[in-house]
């Protein structure tokens, strides 16, 4: 059987910087060339990544120096081309574009410019540019199921940018952490960088603690500073685990709902169609009576954090309405699987449960039922009939195999 597939965690209490999380990752065991060796083409550069003592525990430490005679500030349309150049794997592109995009929009938002005009100070330099590829290559490699992020230290104080001295944290920094959970830090520095900021919200399914699970591995980066003996360590760690069945599920969603009641019918199911289709991880109609005694419909879809804002937009867009509710909420999806049996010369999907590690259903997926009934001229009910009694002969048998490793949404 393939390796389990693991939940990577990152604890980052006590600050966060590309170089630190890299750190980190590098020392949790990811492979030196999975993570420079796509990155040589970039504009010259040097990596050291050596070990330290750091409160008497050995540490990673990363250092990226560039070779450029005149480093340029890159523009974000510059990065975005650069990126594109590399040959990455697509997640790892992708989750570096998102970062990249992340901080443009901050960085527009807070200088009051469009997003096309922003040019980097120190996130274009090339140090910054190997942080945050090296962390998205590092977690390509890693293919966690899940990732989670602790909360991260707000700082205080002030900072010398491109910009001048600013308080920490930075006003793109600031802006970098909205949505995200923070926490008071007790030392006056710079704790969270805007490279750090921007991996954690881009990176994190959820933030908190992990779920319950047994640990496999782990690593610890150290920042370039060396914090003094009476605070925090500037210390950043990672592991990785093999979650429980019975917690692997256990997700946070958003449930966004809205009233209706000016909807022709023959409407209302189209949308619930077209959020699916869009990514909700589902969507419902609830018959309601309003206002002035007149029917109408809740309009309810579960969406996952990285499909908010996204799904907000499609309700508005679809229904017209005014207004749009939310609410953060706990979901516990059991291990489930789709597989494909040989059927009868076809194939036929099946959907399995698990509790415990134990079957709990086993399903054949609908739109398979209706085709054989249609290719045989058999009801749906005797289609059916015959495939659970297919399905049941195959579990006397011994099958399925043991339940996956983690839930599937």
């Amino acid at each position: 059987m393939p390796p389990p597939r693991v939940h990577l965690h990152i604890d980052a209490r006590r600050g966060i910087a590309g170089d630190m999380l890299l750190a980190a990752l590098l020392d949790l065991g990811v492979p030196s060339e999975r993570v420079f060796g796509p990155l040589s083409p970039l504009p010259p550069h040097s990596v050291e990544v050596s070990e330290c003592l750091r409160r008497g525990i050995r540490v990673r430490q990363l250092r990226v120096r560039g070779r450029e005679d005149s480093p340029p500030h890159r523009g974000w349309r510059e990065i975005e081309a650069l990126i594109l150049r590399l040959d990455l794997p697509q997640r790892a592109r992708e989750t570096a574009l998102a970062c990249f995009d992340r901080i443009a929009t901050a960085e527009a938002s807070v200088h009051g410019i469009p997003k096309e005009k922003v040019h980097f100070h120190e996130i274009g330099a090339i140090d910054s540019l190997v942080d945050i590829l090296g962390v998205c290559l590092a977690v390509t490699h890693l293919d966690p199921v899940g990732i989670t992020v602790s909360s991260l230290p707000l700082g205080s104080g002030t900072v010398r940018t491109a910009h001048g001295i600013l308080p920490v944290p930075a006003p793109a920094t600031l802006r970098l952490l909205q949505g995200v959970p923070t926490h008071p830090f007790p030392v006056e520095r710079e704790v969270t960088t805007p490279t750090g900021a921007a991996l954690a919200a881009v990176l994190a399914d959820r933030f908190g603690d992990p779920p319950p699970g047994t640990i496999l591995a782990d690593g610890t980066g150290a920042g370039q500073r060396e914090a003094a003996p009476d605070e925090p360590p500037n210390l950043l760690r990672v592991w990785t685990s093999v979650p429980s069945v019975e917690s692997a599920g256990l997700e946070e969603v958003t449930l966004l709902e809205t009233n209706l009641d000016t909807v022709p019918g023959e409407d209302a199911g189209d949308y619930i169609s077209a959020l699916l289709r869009e990514g909700a991880l589902d969507a419902w109609m609830t018959p309601i009576l309003g206002k002035k005694g007149r029917p109408g419909l809740v309009l309810s879809a579960l969406a996952p954090d990285t499909g908010v804002e996204h799904l907000r937009r499609r309700i508005f867009r679809l229904t017209g309405t005014l207004g749009v509710r939310q609410r953060r909420c706990e979901r516990a999806v059991l291990p489930r699987e789709v597989v494909e049996l040989p059927y009868e010369g076809g194939v036929l999907r099946v959907k399995r449960g698990w509790h415990e590690g134990e079957l709990l259903w086993e399903r054949p997926e609908h739109e398979d039922l209706a085709r054989i009934a249609r290719e045989t001229g058999e009801t749906l009910r005797e289609v059916r009939s015959r495939v659970e009694r297919h399905l049941a002969a195959r579990r006397e048998e011994g099958e399925p195999p043991p339940p996956p490793s983690g839930a599937s949404s």
